[in-house]
């Protein structure tokens, strides 16, 4: 029997591509599975339960050899665009390892071109593993968010609670590459954080390792113009 494995982050795209998954395959062929890097907002988590609640599911959740915080200590160095090891260690690698042992040859992911200009150029499949010809499927590709909103309300499901207070997507919280207002939304709603995020950096500055959370600027300076920018006063 041909199995599929569907990567699951929690969040709308990857909720309509299951819905889309649970409707072209039998349920028995596929995988839904979550890596988990360790540095989720509670509310995914329970919006998993949600999800394997509501389409009588279960979705296999892998967690890598290190989380976030532990990969970064491990490497002394935070993640950024020019090197986004963070995906590569906690998402990539775990699923192709995944793969392998199951001899799963196909891995369905939510990516679709109108979030930015390297999606849209990707094709509908490609190889992620020649070596075991394990490949990747773009199935809502060219959906666009309102596609993606329709299926899951057909579906009868809600979204994860974490766009209803103004994230734009979720996943690492707050990701390390993402916008200012997740920043501020992050120190709102999960102070803690941030003070991590902080606590980090001073520690590997001290070790003698010249990093930041963001390229060119100490993570202390970003958060004040992120507070100066949203009008906000520190929360930790």
């Amino acid at each position: 029997m041909k199995k599929v494995v569907v990567a699951i982050s929690g969040g709308k795209d990857s909720t309509a591509l299951l819905v889309y998954s649970l409707r072209k395959y039998r349920k028995r062929e596929i995988i839904p599975i979550f890596c988990d890097t360790g540095w989720e907002a509670p509310q995914t988590y329970e919006y998993l339960d949600y999800l394997e609640k509501k389409l009588k599911i279960k979705i296999i959740k892998i967690k890598p050899k290190k989380n976030l915080i532990e990969l970064i200590r491990y490497k002394k160095i935070f993640p950024s665009m020019r090197r986004r090891f963070c995906s590569v260690e906690l998402k990539v690698k775990p699923t192709l390892e995944f793969c392998k042992k199951e001899k799963i040859k196909i891995i369905l992911t939510g990516v679709r071109a109108e979030e930015s200009r390297n999606r849209a150029k990707l094709s509908f499949t490609r190889y992620i593993s020649k070596r075991f010809s394990i490949k990747q499927f773009f199935p809502l590709l060219y959906f666009r968010e309102q596609d993606i909103i329709r299926i899951i309300k057909e579906a009868k499901l809600e979204l994860n609670p974490l766009y209803k207070i103004g994230f734009k997507r979720v996943g690492c919280m707050p990701c390390l590459i993402g916008k200012s207002i997740e920043f501020y939304l992050c120190q709102k709603y999960f102070p803690n954080r941030v003070k991590i995020l902080l606590d980090l950096e001073k520690e590997l500055n001290r070790a003698g390792y010249n990093t930041t959370v963001k390229p060119h600027i100490k993570f202390d300076k970003f958060m004040e113009k992120v507070n100066k920018k949203f009008n906000i006063k520190r929360l930790f």
